[in-house]
């Protein structure tokens, strides 16, 4: 890969930081709608090129009172460098740092769901500008 098609930020390795996993035994089989929450908490290092994003899933919050087959609350944290020469703040790339991150979290809740004898859950993907916008704005 030449340097000019490199991105701004690397991603330099994700480790998983909580998995949490509750069978709903009182579900009674009908059909469910998708609930997700998503949050992402964005630590930048004192030297503004180093990032740690830690994103949170919770799934099917309050199983048993919503009629849902389970809930899952899961944590993942991202490692990221800014590369370039730039005056930029790393910060300023908190978007990227997430779309890179959730492919992780969506791929290892739908084998998580499906290691755990339930319909396999697979997550849609997301408009991550838009998430972080409306994060933002809170």
């Amino acid at each position: 890969m030449k340097s000019q098609d490199k991105g701004i930020i690397s991603f330099n390795s994700y480790e998983v930081r909580k998995i949490e996993f509750k069978t709903n035994d009182k579900f009674d089989d009908s059909e469910v709608t998708m609930d997700v929450e998503m949050g992402a908490d964005v630590h930048v290092h004192e030297n503004n090129r180093e990032m740690i994003v830690d994103l949170e899933l919770l799934i099917f919050k309050e199983s048993e009172k919503n009629n849902y087959p389970f809930e899952m609350n899961v944590i993942i944290r991202g490692y990221f460098k800014m590369d370039c020469e730039s005056e930029d703040s790393i910060e300023k790339y908190d978007a990227n740092a997430v779309a890179i991150l959730f492919p992780y979290a969506r791929a290892l809740v739908s084998t998580y769901t499906a290691n755990a004898n339930v319909a396999p859950l697979i997550l849609p993907t997301v408009n991550v500008n838009e998430f972080i916008k409306r994060s933002k704005e809170q």
